[in-house]
């Protein structure tokens, strides 16, 4: 089973289950859908690119993967609006924030971030 650090111990609360898991992971059974729109972000944490790129190779021709190459999870506003769902492949350069935060120097005054 693939983790990611904040799922570890959810993964470890299994190990000693005394029941079947009802619902064991298998491999997914997709065939004659519409486009399936998945949205990844490069660097995030909690459900990881590579997830991303496994799910759509089982997928198979009907995946659609729009990468964000920041971090966090993505928005899709224009999908959600227009239904229209974007080339396979399609990335989307890092959004960062108008205003960046600021850190304490060493004499304790704040200096911008990078």
């Amino acid at each position: 089973m693939r983790y990611s650090p904040p799922a570890l111990g959810r993964i470890a609360s299994c190990l000693a289950q005394p029941t079947p898991i009802p619902n064991p992971q298998h491999p997914l059974r997709v065939d004659a859908t519409p486009p399936i729109l998945l949205a990844s972000s490069l660097n995030d944490l909690a459900t990881g690119y590579p997830w991303t790129l496994s799910t759509a190779k089982q997928i198979g021709a009907e995946a659609r993967v729009l990468t964000y190459e920041g971090s966090g999870h993505s928005v899709i506003d224009r999908y959600l609006i227009s239904q229209s769902v974007p080339a396979n492949g399609v990335r989307c350069p890092e959004a960062r924030p108008s205003i960046m935060p600021r850190r304490a120097a060493a004499d304790g005054a704040f200096e911008r971030l990078p």
